[in-house]
């Protein structure tokens, strides 16, 4: 053993906890707190006593560069057969997005991830904290800051690259705010966050409407708690309220520019804040809206859709409480909170990363029904959830597709074990021509378009191999014209390579294994490719040679 050589042991306790991800809101954010890492940096060491250094010697060089690259503890995640230790890594006190180690312990012994970017940089930035403000105002109609921009270095692992950036945080008048990230030299935008998250980016089509899509079937809509491990007097953390039944208050977008982003008098005692064009949900208040479902308990205003969404929130946690141990989306027993009736005839339905909550809308009557009808639906956004307390994927770029992927993946094995892989499917109104959302068995049975509100724009088949990812233009901002560097299209490739491991290892297998790469290998800036290989190295801790050869055989399907 070689023992406390420097190589791995490369800690600022003064940089603190890093923390943070996709919602950014309340995730602590490099917290200077040293009562959160003394238990950390304790068993660093212990690690470091007990740990032949020899196996980061290969890594160590790009911590080795200079006195400038550090590492702080972020996090230790146990599960059955892994325990993983995270540590963050910043450069000349300030913290590099996504490029971490991880320490992993398993029934193969000891492995270290390493997602580590090799760069070197100026930090002095161009834009003073202000000018950082006011140009994330700029670009977003002058909504108000709520906090002070951070500075920090956005890595590019692949390309070895790394760009200074604020981080700007915008209050949550409309859509519960965003976070955006501009360049720190000139001020550019390179992404905009905001705090919900879709379940799609625009309609799908089928290329071919005949028949029914692999996999399809019944649209699996469970009683009423009648699977959810409570009985129908309640008693669980599941919240429901009526978007509908309250006061609803729209706004046109155009005056709510022009003043800022403030909202007229009547909007303070509102449930629900339309926009009055497309009548979408902009913002909704909980505590003005009537509760339907309470603890699990529906009340007597409790529709068929209320109770509906009670079911699915009770699904989720049972989902996640029996293969996992987890405690509802965050680990801690937080209610699941929803609200239905969102929008006027609103055809999706999001999880806000700000609010934690759940919304649901009715379907244009159309080509969709209530979204409440939709328990793959339900599963996904709820997932959201789960990967903002865990991996923390940021909702952009490759990182944004893995976070699509991995709540398509759970949100199908809460609805159905894997019996029908065409997301939303059961949200169709046509039974002759069920559309779905995605289809992770066989993508390229459905179509997307890149033109916003063009119903004549060309449409593409979506991906299912890496040679089709859909890439933005060199240097364009991922934001909501590109579907934010098309993270709903490019989940497609990851999501069918989970529908060809879960043909090759089993169900149970590859719950186990994807649920462990999200909440101990990904990291906020994961790429589809090192999603690959992190999948690979966690089966070799998980399962047998030849279960490990079936996941790589997966991949190598889709060219990963």
């Amino acid at each position: 053993m070689r023992k406390n050589s420097g190589l791995f042991v490369v800690v600022s306790l003064s940089l603190g906890l890093a923390s943070f991800g996709a919602s950014l809101e309340g995730q602590g954010w490099a917290s200077e707190d040293a009562s959160i890492l003394a238990p950390l940096a304790d068993t660093l060491q212990k690690l470091t006593d007990d740990f032949d250094l020899t196996q980061v010697e290969a890594m160590s060089g790009s911590l080795l560069d200079g006195p400038e690259h550090s590492l702080a503890p972020d996090e230790q995640v146990f599960h059955p057969a892994i325990r993983s230790y995270k540590y963050q890594h910043f450069y000349k006190g300030k913290l590099v997005l996504g490029s971490m180690v991880i320490h992993h312990l398993g029934r193969r012994g000891h492995y270290v991830q390493n997602e580590l970017s090799h760069f070197n940089m100026d930090v002095t930035p161009g834009l003073s904290d202000s000018d950082a403000a006011s140009a994330a105002q700029s670009f977003f109609h002058g909504i108000p800051v709520a906090r002070a921009p951070r500075l920090m270095i956005l890595a590019d692992k692949e390309n070895n690259a790394a760009r200074l950036v604020y981080m700007v945080k915008l209050k949550g008048r409309l859509l519960h705010g965003r976070h955006v990230i501009l360049d720190a030299r000139n001020g550019a935008l390179v992404a905009d966050l905001p705090d919900e998250i879709d379940i799609q980016d625009g309609p799908t089509r089928m290329i071919n409407p005949r028949g029914r899509p692999r996999g399809a079937g019944a649209p699996i809509v469970p009683p009423f708690f009648a699977q959810g491990g409570a009985p129908a007097g309640g008693g669980m953390p599941i919240e429901v309220f009526n978007a509908s039944g309250g006061k609803i208050v729209e706004v046109d977008m155009n005056q709510v520019i022009a003043s800022r982003g403030k909202l007229p008098p009547e909007a303070r005692t509102a449930c629900e804040i339309l926009e009055n064009v497309q009548h979408s949900p902009m913002m909704f208040v909980p505590q003005n809206c009537p509760q339907v479902v309470k603890d699990g308990a529906p009340a007597a205003g409790a529709d068929a859709s209320a109770q509906r969404a009670a079911s699915n929130s009770a699904l989720v946690l049972q989902y996640y409480s029996q293969n996992f141990n987890r405690n509802s989306y965050d680990g801690k027993g937080s209610p699941l909170v929803s609200m239905v009736h969102a929008g006027q005839k609103w055809d999706n339905a999001f999880w806000s990363q700000g609010q934690n909550v759940m919304a649901y809308g009715d379907g244009d009557g159309v080509q969709f029904r209530d979204f409440t009808n939709g328990v793959d639906v339900a599963g996904h956004e709820m997932t959201h959830g789960v990967t903002s307390e865990t991996a923390k994927l940021l909702m952009a770029k490759d990182a944004g597709a893995l976070n699509e992927a991995n709540s398509d993946f759970f949100g199908v094995m809460i609805a159905n074990g894997g019996t029908n892989w065409v997301i939303g499917q059961g949200l169709s109104i046509n039974p002759a021509h069920p559309v779905g959302i995605r289809d992770l068995a066989k993508p390229s049975n459905l179509t997307f378009a890149k033109e916003k509100g063009n119903p004549n724009a060309a449409r593409f088949p979506y991906p299912e191999h890496i040679s089709q990812r859909v890439s933005a233009a060199p240097g364009e901002a991922c934001d909501g014209h590109n579907d934010f560097c098309w993270v709903h299209i490019n989940a497609t490739i990851t999501g069918h390579a989970r529908f060809l491991v879960t043909q090759a290892i089993g169900k149970k297998n590859a719950e186990q294994l994807y649920y462990v790469v999200l909440t101990q290998y990904l990291t906020p800036t994961s790429t589809i490719p090192s999603e690959a290989q992190n999948a690979m190295s966690a089966c070799d801790q998980l399962f047998d040679a030849q279960t490990c050869g079936n996941v790589k055989g997966a991949y190598a399907q889709v060219g990963l």
